[in-house]
Parts: structure tokens; C-alpha cells; sequence
């Protein structure tokens, strides 16, 4: 669970050379919630990222297409630069580019159930029930008890007029 503020703290002790806080507040603030600003002056690909988050969400629209580009992480197709770049076209309602860098970003974090479902969900507001079905059932696979993997499922299922699936 990427809100989850115990994770951060264990990942810090097991990874402590990744900049966590910066991680965090970028999760938090990409569903809308308070968050922590991480300390300034930090020279991390984490605080980078956390840079951009802020421009986008702050309103800072074009200045932060225009770091995210420019970005040396984003043009190595760095998995969480990808994600960005996947929200920020999600927030924009271009569900074809959010589609195709929620694939980039599935590829690089592997088995992530979260950017699975975050996949799912941008294929089903764009009208590929297939595909979001496809992205619900693969984080099904590593997390059959999720409320969010479970709902998505359902509404794939309705959505494709499966309902005896859905129940």
C-alpha cells in the first residue's frame, strides 16, 4: 500500500540510500492528501520527482510537462517518471498516452499491485474493458483479497455485460 506510512519507514531501514519521504509525499499527493514537504536542497532522483509532483499538482501545469520532459529520468523511461507522466495524462483525460505509459510503468515496476490497478482503472475510463480486465486479473494474481483489485474486477466484468463473472 503505497499510503501506507509504516512501509516508508521499513523500506528507509532496508534501502536507506533512496530518498523515501520524497517517495511518499509524491504517492500522497497524487490522490489528493496532505503530505509532508521532504527537505529542501536534496540532489535525488526521488526529490526531483517530488518536484515535478508538486509543479503539477500545485497548478503548475505546463512547468512541470516541461521538467518531466526535460528530465534525464524520464527520457531513460524510468518506471516512476513513467508513472508521473501516466497521471499527468490521466488528470488531463488523454486516456490513450495515460494507457501507454501505465504500460511503461507496469513493465518497470514488475508486480506492482498498485500501478496494476492504476493501469485497470485508466483502461476502464477510457472504454477497454478487455484490457482493464486484463490489468484487474494480473493483480489478482499477486493480491486476491484487495478491495481495489476486487472492485475493478467487477466493474470490468459489468462493464463487458458479464455480470454472473461479476457476482
Amino acid at each position: 500500500d503505497p499510503l501506507n506510512p509504516h512501509v516508508y519507514l521499513l523500506l528507509a531501514e532496508l534501502e536507506p540510500s533512496v530518498d523515501w519521504s520524497s517517495v511518499e509525499a509524491c504517492e500522497r499527493m497524487s490522490r489528493g492528501m496532505d503530505y509532508l514537504d521532504p527537505s529542501e536542497g536534496r540532489n535525488t532522483p526521488e526529490y526531483s520527482l517530488y518536484k515535478i509532483y508538486k509543479e503539477w499538482y500545485m497548478g503548475s501545469r505546463d512547468n512541470a510537462t516541461r521538467m518531466l520532459i526535460s528530465s534525464p529520468s524520464y527520457k531513460s523511461k524510468k518506471p516512476e517518471f513513467c508513472l508521473l507522466s501516466a497521471r499527468m495524462s490521466r488528470d488531463e483525460g488523454d486516456w490513450h498516452s495515460a494507457q501507454m505509459m501505465y504500460e511503461e510503468a507496469a513493465a518497470g515496476f514488475g508486480d506492482s499491485v498498485s500501478v496494476l490497478c492504476e493501469a485497470g482503472r485508466a483502461y476502464l475510463l477510457g472504454g477497454d474493458y478487455e484490457s482493464a480486465l486484463s490489468k484487474y486479473r494480473s493483480a489478482e494474481a499477486f493480491d486476491q483479497g484487495s478491495p481495489v483489485v476486487l472492485r475493478g474486477l467487477i466493474e470490468s466484468y459489468l462493464r463487458l455485460g458479464r455480470s454472473g463473472e461479476a457476482m
